[in-house]
This record gives structure tokens, C-alpha cells and sequence, in this order.
């Protein structure tokens, strides 16, 4: 389990044994707020899963997408000329 999780886990422990929310942020070295607000959604029946974050994916970097990353740039690059003349 990385250290995120783990931390996680022990939120949770600690909200379900009904620890007062500022001696958790200091074991487990969370924000006030966070834990306010992980309480909250867990009082009302809400998931309080991790959403995944953007840009954890790694793109693949096709020949394909280059070509095609490539002629829209140098579309752009025209446009903008155009422009400014």
C-alpha cells in the first residue's frame, strides 16, 4: 500500500472511532478542512473514494498522433500569421 492509502485508512479508522477531527489532523498530517470535510460526506452516506487525478495517464505518442499534433500547430502558426499582417 503506498503511503497516500495508508494514510487514508488511518483517516478512516479515526473518524469511525469518533476522534475529534483536530487530533487527526495532526496524527495523520491532513488539513482541518479535508477531514471536515471527508466527516461530512461520510455522515451523509456519500463515497468518500479518491477520484483519480488528471494527468496520471500517460498518452501514447504514436507516429499517427505526431503527424496529425504536427499539422495542427503549423495550421495554427499560419492562422496566426494571417492575422497579425
Amino acid at each position: 500500500m503506498n503511503a497516500r492509502k495508508v494514510k487514508r485508512q488511518q483517516l478512516y479508522n479515526f473518524l469511525d472511532a469518533e476522534m475529534a477531527p483536530k487530533w487527526i489532523a495532526d496524527k495523520v498530517g491532513m488539513s482541518l478542512s479535508t477531514i471536515y470535510n471527508l466527516q461530512k460526506a461520510k455522515k451523509a452516506g456519500k463515497s468518500v473514494k479518491t477520484i483519480p487525478r488528471s494527468g496520471v495517464k500517460k498518452m501514447k505518442r504514436t507516429d499517427e498522433f505526431l503527424v496529425i499534433l504536427r499539422d495542427w500547430i503549423e495550421g495554427d502558426l499560419i492562422s496566426m500569421r494571417q492575422c497579425a499582417q
